[in-house]
């Protein structure tokens, strides 16, 4: 909603001012919390945030209320932690009943030289966009979220250490017809399969689901929670070593990578200098055998190469 119409859905307008306000102040305890950034409508906000037209094409007009269990709550870029955020939260919106609706949780992602993972990188210059989506719900009847069909469980955020702010986007759509999609599957909160290089224009352009209805989003940055998903997501490293490539997971919890394809001739010395081995390659099963105790040299081999990996 608009800072007009939120005043008079609380009841400020008309039992304190005639007339509401069209724009907002920004309130920001020393606390670091910070009160309804009431500067710009929704869509403005998205626009001022890059995540139009980056991850759609258009804002959506309206506010989708998302209230985390911890108590905090999402407001157009507002700063949270991974800590406040680590379970489902609540996401409302206005909807109408006998209609169905999806919900994505995305991630804003920038690749550049400086990093290679999978988060904005600590450097907005001249970055390559990527998405990484953390929860995706569809065939949602009305506003009943948990009677939805979940394609892809949520996912907490992890932003590694030392690369800033990193933007986490809700969507809400509305369904034109119940949406199946047997080529995504069903992704559990251990997996990162399909999650990375993924993009949420692209969904609801396959499944013509237009202009997202409502929405909101908040950044975070790493904190000591962030280890901990880590290991949770063990399958996910074993998917994404652009995830590896930044965390401080221990080299033990994880084996082997698949790539689809086989890793160019010509990177086959560099990638065996960075991990202690000159026998790293199963060229046939395309598997590379992660040996080396040296997180450093790897990620700086994946920063070198840019190897697309999926």
């Amino acid at each position: 909603m608009s800072t007009s119409e939120e005043f008079k859905k609380h009841g400020i307008v008309p039992d304190v001012v005639t007339k509401a306000p069209e724009k907002r102040a920004k309130v920001v305890f020393d606390s670091g919390v910070e009160l309804a950034s009431i500067v710009m409508s929704t869509s403005e906000e998205f626009k001022k945030h890059g995540i139009v037209p980056d991850v759609v094409t258009k804002a959506p007009e309206k506010r989708a209320k998302v209230l985390f269990d911890s108590g905090v709550e999402s407001n157009l870029g507002n700063v949270l932690t991974p800590t406040q955020v680590q379970h489902p939260p609540k996401v409302t919106w206005e909807a109408e009943a006998g209609k169905l609706y999806s919900l994505i949780m995305t991630e804003y992602c920038t690749l550049n030289a400086h990093s290679f993972s999978y988060p904005d990188a600590p450097s907005r210059k001249e970055p390559k966009l990527r998405e990484w989506h953390h929860w995706l719900v569809v065939n949602i009847p009305g506003p009943e979220l948990d009677k939805g069909d979940v394609l892809s469980e949520y996912v907490g955020v992890g932003p590694p250490q030392d690369t800033g702010l990193h933007r986490y986007v809700f969507l809400i759509y509305q369904q034109k017809s119940k949406i199946n999609d047997p080529e995504h599957g069903h992704l559990t909160n251990r997996s990162g399969d399909k999650r990375g290089g993924w993009k949420a224009q692209k969904f609801a352009d396959k499944h013509a689901l237009g202009d997202p209805l409502a929405g909101n989003f908040y950044q975070a940055e790493f904190d000591d929670y962030v280890p901990k998903l880590h290991k949770q997501l063990v399958v996910l490293f074993l998917c994404d070593p652009r995830r590896v490539a930044a965390s401080d997971v221990p080299v033990t919890f994880f084996r082997r990578f698949r790539f689809r394809g086989l890793v160019p001739k010509r990177y086959e010395r560099v990638l065996a200098l960075a991990i202690n081995t000159i026998d790293w390659v199963e060229q046939r099963k395309c598997n590379l055998l992660l040996v080396s105790q040296n997180l450093l040299l790897f990620q700086k081999y994946m920063c070198q190469i840019r190897w697309p990996f999926h």
